[in-house]
Formats: C-alpha cells, structure tokens, sequence
C-alpha cells in the first residue's frame, strides 16, 4: 500500500464475477476482499492512479485466492482437477459458480438457530457513536446470541448507559476501575453461557459472526479459545493505510491450528502468540477462566498497554489445551485515525508487547522470551537504525515510538511485576 494516499475498502463476490476492467484515479486506490457467498477467500489492493485490464485483474484475483482455495478443496479429489484459474481468467461466471457452489456447499448451505448460547461481551470507555454502530452489527445478525453485555468502563457520563437502554436485549454494567482487563474479566463473570465471546466497541461484525464462533466450539469439543479474522472498515487516512500495512489484524483466510505441535515447534524461540490473532475478534469456553485464571489485569489497554488477550492465549496453550484461528468468524475494525492517535497506540503496543513476554517467561522457563526480549529485539530494531542512518530505511515513521515503548515495557515490567 502507498503509505500517504487513502484506499477505498470493496468487496467482490465471486458469484457476481462481471468485471471486464477496473480503474482507479485520483489519490485513492482501492482494498478489495474477494468472497464466495459469505466465505472470505483473499484480499488485493490497486494503488492510486492504476488502470489495469480484465486480464490483469483477473490475474489479481486468482494469486490472492488461490491458497485458501487450495484448502477448501483439499480433500475433494474430484474438484482438484478441476482448472478453476482458468475460469476466472476468461471470465466464464457460469463455471465458476458451479464449482464454487460445490466446493463450498458444506459450508454455505447452513439453517441458522435464531438464537445461540453465547456471550458477547462489549468494553467500551467514552465512545458512544461508536458502540451504537457495533451494537446494531450485532442485532443484525443471522443467529443472536442469547446475552449481550456492555462493560461501560470508568465513564466520563452516562451517554453509554443511555444509548444501551435503547436495546431490549442489551446488558450493562458499569465497572468504575479502569482497565481493559478489569473490563472483560467484569464481563466475564456476569456472563451467564459457556461461550463467552469478545469483541471491540470499534467493531462491526458479520452477519454470520455468532454462528461461526458458535460452530467452532460446537464442532471440537477439545478447543478452549478461538480468534477470527480482522478486516479494515476503512482506509481513509494514511494512519489507518500505515496501520493495516504494517500491524493488520488480518492473519489470513485459512484455519490454523494451535495445539502441543505448534508448542513443541516453537517453546524454545518464544512462541509468537501475538500472531494468533486479535482481541478485537475471539472467544472462550468459560471454564478455561475457572480453571487458569482470569485476564491478567496489569496487562491491557489502561495498564501494560495492551497483550492481555495474547497472554491468556499462551496460558491456555502452555496448559495442553487447544485454540484455533477460525477466518470465517469475520469482524470489520475501525483503525485509528490520526497519526498522532497511531503513534500512541503504536508504543503502547510494544510496551504491553515487551511486558507480556516477560509475564510469558515466568510461567515457562524454558521459553525463549527473555532472549527475544534483550537480544532479537535490540538487534531487530538495530539493523533498522542503521538503515536509516545510510539513508536505505524506509517506512520507519514510527521507530521512534516502537523502541520507546520496548523501554517502557522493560521499566514497567520490573516495577508492576518485581521478577
């Protein structure tokens, strides 16, 4: 993406594949998610001032679909010989429908339960506007869930609780300690299901959200968390391009399985639960609170920064329990706006980053996050200095923040936790 120019965010549904060229001009391109009904399969972006052909476009299409495509067919035999690029690249919709419709029946063809035992719990602090418009994404969904619960965190006035007095179906509590943390564990125990599922007042979610984080649970009685995929609301700002280039929630279009292979690979770097996926779009059996603790409350946004969500990932996983990261389970997330605002959230990222993994170390000895803490970091951040420093760095605007807040992560780690 071209870091000073915004991205119009489209969608293409496969089913309608009736485009025989695409234009873009002025100073804004276009971010495009490509879709089967409603299964996400890729993304590609067109940069400002682009005119491309069909064929060109087409092209586009099948490199940014072909491997989750790969994966829906992966164990239908029949529909592997099939030459599906062939059919998007001459633009024959027909065919392509067909195969699609049969690649994908198991997993479109579903009757929706009006209602789901499920959770979802909301923390929000001072952003009404905002949580109205997560509020409604969630009323229009196909399936409900069977509680909604807003944790109206340490208020400046009531606009919250009025706007959640709107809605029938609505719960809210107001939690007068501020925290992240502190907000979702309140959630957590007012919650009164077995799954309780967590997403961000800066969120709309999909229309099949609930369904998809319900099915989850529902077909692996040995999962105890999942994360979904992240999409960008929009791009209309260079902070939220810089932001979705650079620190997407986006972590792909296929299932990834987390369990004792993906710990035995990784335990002795540091496994990168970060990379798991996002707060903004996960969910967990209840139990696994009652059993390995609630979030850790010196973690999180109002406190570490943020990683609390990454740090319970990493309990439930050094525990022998499983996650997965589910992308049909689909979330759209408003990135910040401003540079200013990005900066900030850009060093309490790596502060929260740096304590986490520090937290990380004490519950697993043999995990590698000391080292990646006081060796590959430094010498990570380093190489990027000296880039910049021979005039070769690029798109380093925020260095500065980061190494700032790996500082901060450090001082606040020895002062909150005394290890």
């Amino acid at each position: 993406m071209k870091e000073n120019f915004s991205y119009k965010v489209c969608h293409l549904f496969l089913e309608n594949l009736t485009i025989p060229s695409f234009t873009v001009t002025g100073n804004q391109g276009v971010y495009l998610t490509i879709w089967w009904r409603e299964i996400p399969l890729g993304d590609l972006e067109l940069a400002p001032n682009t005119k491309i052909s069909s064929n060109i476009f087409y092209q586009k299409v099948v490199d940014s679909i072909k491997v989750t495509l790969g994966f829906y067919i992966q164990n239908q035999d029949a529909l592997q010989r099939v030459d599906w690029k062939r059919m998007i690249l001459e633009g024959r919709g027909d065919d392509l429908r067909i195969f699609l419709e049969k690649a994908f029946l198991k997993f479109t063809h579903i009757e929706h339960p009006k209602e789901l035992p499920i959770s979802i719990i909301i923390c929000t602090r001072n952003r009404a506007k905002d949580l109205k418009r997560c509020l409604d994404s969630i009323m229009g969904m196909d399936s409900l869930p069977a509680e909604v619960i807003v944790i109206d965190n340490a208020p400046h006035d009531d606009q919250t609780k009025d706007l959640v007095s709107v809605y029938n179906k609505v719960k809210y509590f107001k939690e007068a300690r501020p925290g992240l943390s502190i907000a979702r564990n309140r959630g957590v125990v007012e919650s009164s299901q077995m799954i309780v599922s967590f997403t961000d007042d800066d969120v709309e979610v999909h229309k099949d959200w609930a369904y998809r984080v319900w099915e989850a649970f529902a077909n692996n009685k040995k999962l105890y968390a999942i994360t979904g995929l992240v999409l960008p609301k929009e791009l209309n700002s260079p902070a939220q391009v810089l932001f979705e280039k650079s620190w997407s929630f986006n972590k792909g279009y296929v299932n990834t399985e987390y369990n004792a292979k993906y710990w035995g690979e990784y335990l002795s770097i540091g496994p990168p639960v970060w990379d798991i996926g996002a707060g903004a779009n996960m969910a967990f059996r209840k139990d696994v609170f009652n059993t390995l603790g609630y979030f850790d409350e010196k973690l999180g946004a109002g406190a570490s920064g943020c990683s609390e969500d990454s740090e319970m990932w990493f309990r439930i996983l050094n525990n022998n329990y499983e996650m997965e990261y589910r992308p049909l389970a689909v979330v759209f997330h408003k990135h910040r706006y401003k540079i200013s605002e990005l900066k900030s959230q850009i060093f309490q990222y790596m502060k929260g980053h740096v304590v986490a993994a520090l937290v990380q170390q004490t519950q697993n000895k043999n995990a590698g996050y000391r080292k990646y803490v006081f060796l590959k970091l430094p010498k990570y951040y380093l190489k990027k200095v000296m880039k910049i420093w021979r005039g070769k760095g690029r798109n380093f605007k925020f260095i500065r923040n980061e190494i700032m807040g790996i500082f901060a992560g450090v001082f606040f780690y020895y002062k909150k936790y005394g290890n």
